[in-house]
């Protein structure tokens, strides 16, 4: 029996997605792909959680791979960009600067990681 997805669903896909596209064009102004090789990984894994998740999202029979997918994702992006935050620190050192530059984009990051769970509780009826 195929499990139907409630209408409370799509509002919490439609952000993380925008989340997604926000960060894919993010790391393409921080990071373009044409200058370093190690800056490759930024645009498929943005991909996949902007076109992928929300399919296994939208899907009853997904939707637990589709967390499980934002999670790594999500721990694997918040670890790489806090490695690459240490290794290239702004060039002022002020807390203003290593904030804006590592902690405000790990926190948009980690809204992922709510919204996954939001989407699991709508998929499971919890939520009403």
């Amino acid at each position: 029996m195929e499990r139907e997805i409630h209408h409370g669903i799509y509002l919490p896909v439609a952000c993380h997605a925008l989340l997604s596209l926000a960060g894919f064009w993010f790391h393409m102004g921080l990071h373009p792909p044409g200058q370093s090789l190690t800056f490759w990984w930024a645009a498929p894994m943005s991909a996949v959680s902007f076109v992928l998740l929300p399919l296994l999202f939208l899907n009853g029979k997904t939707v637990g791979l589709g967390v499980l997918m934002n999670g790594f994702s999500v721990c694997a992006g918040a670890v790489g960009m806090i490695f690459y935050g240490f290794q290239h620190p702004p060039e002022s050192g002020l807390i203003r600067d290593v904030l804006s530059t590592t902690a405000a984009p790990v926190a948009l990051l980690l809204a992922k990681l709510f919204l996954a769970h939001q989407i699991w509780l709508e998929s499971r009826g919890r939520l009403v």
